[in-house]
């Protein structure tokens, strides 16, 4: 992870902080990347990033196990949604809000939020003594300014439950313009949801320009131009033409063996 710009809104930022945390910190986490023979990144802005600081980095971005997920079959009155953790952002559920509240208002709308906080965080105030930690652990209608009347929500679950949690129609990947989203963040998440057969909309961000121009997902820059693509996909036959695409496409240039070649050499060539 891109713990050299951490947000402050992100958990990890006071959590990691050498000042706080003498045990384990960011700091601890950087002599131990540097010290290490070979480095794997995931995204390009971490590869220009270590690679002024390491000899040998290579760059994998990430690969998805497309078949542990059960493929969403489309509602004619779609739910929008989103899949994180509160605590680990960094400003980006604040950016939806010039959109999204009168968008789901307009066309009377649920939006569902996977992954709302559980025990951990008060183990990481007991643990660690952050006794401030509460005002970071808010809920998704609170940052996005979204009536909390049209939000559901499902907990925080173990990874192998993971699959199980897209339960929505189309999904939103929010991001700050911030330096620890723009070099540090992959295009995960968008391969998750377009493997759970779910169209998306990702803020314009370096990696999610790599699987746009491959016709994975879509990219808004501001507010109209997201308001657009989610009035687009408001159309159940645009999604599910949208979604069979981009299952292709992630089965095709994103399973976990289109990656085995890159990580065996990673591994086993010196």
């Amino acid at each position: 992870d891109f713990h050299e710009d951490l947000h402050e809104a992100n958990m990890a930022y006071r959590t990691t902080d050498p000042s706080k945390n003498r045990a384990v910190n960011r700091e601890h986490y950087r002599k131990s990347i540097l010290r290490a023979d070979r480095l794997t990144v995931a995204t390009q802005g971490m590869f220009d990033y270590y690679s002024e600081l390491h000899a040998d980095v290579r760059l994998i971005r990430n690969g998805v196990k497309w078949d542990v997920f059960k493929i969403r079959r489309q509602q004619r009155k779609p739910v929008f949604g989103w899949i994180g953790g509160i605590p680990w952002r960094s400003g980006d559920l604040e950016t939806l809000t010039d959109w999204l509240p009168g968008f789901l208002d307009d066309h009377d709308l649920q939006f569902h939020h996977s992954g709302q906080e559980f025990d951990q965080v008060q183990m990481v105030r007991d643990v660690l003594g952050f006794g401030g930690l509460g005002q970071e652990f808010r809920t998704f209608a609170g940052l996005s300014g979204v009536d909390p009347e049209r939000v559901t929500t499902s907990p925080l679950v173990l990874i192998d439950e993971y699959p199980q949690q897209f339960t929505f129609d189309v999904g939103l990947v929010p991001m700050s313009d911030h330096r620890f989203n723009t070099v540090g963040k992959s295009f995960v998440k968008g391969l998750e949801y377009a493997a759970a057969g779910i169209p998306f909309i990702a803020a314009d961000h370096p990696e999610y320009r790599v699987l746009a121009d491959q016709g994975i997902g879509r990219i808004a820059r501001t507010p109209a131009e997201w308001r657009d693509h989610a009035t687009e996909l408001l159309d159940r036959k645009v999604r599910e033409t949208e979604s069979k695409r981009q299952l292709k496409l992630v089965r095709e240039l994103h399973g976990m063996d289109s990656r085995a070649a890159a990580w065996k050499s990673a591994l086993t060539e010196w």
